[in-house]
């Protein structure tokens, strides 16, 4: 497998924080997938173009994903006997009137 990833970063970052901020983001995240996924990659930063980019071009094989059993859950634990005990000490407790 061989891909390319073209990642534009705004010219002025001062300006435009949130695009900075996002573009750097996708790069991070490609980056993670791609190791992630066992690739190879290589990034070339052109920031002094007139369109400033990051390239990341990878290639390799991808490692097969490790299958995920599915939680087991057990029943919570029945409280029922304790429930009637604290029920039966209120009850003694209180004083009915004749």
């Amino acid at each position: 497998m061989t891909g390319r990833y073209l990642i534009y970063t705004p010219v002025q970052s001062a300006r435009n924080e949130k695009r900075f901020d996002s573009a750097w983001r996708k790069f991070a995240e490609v980056c993670r997938s791609l190791h992630r996924d066992g690739l190879e990659y290589i990034v070339q930063l052109n920031l002094t173009h007139l369109r400033p980019h990051v390239l990341i071009t990878a290639s390799g094989t991808t490692k097969p994903k490790p299958q995920r059993q599915p939680a087991k859950r057990g029943l919570a634990p029945s409280h029922a006997g304790t429930r009637a005990t604290l029920q039966g000490t209120r009850v003694r407790g209180v004083v009915v009137p004749a």
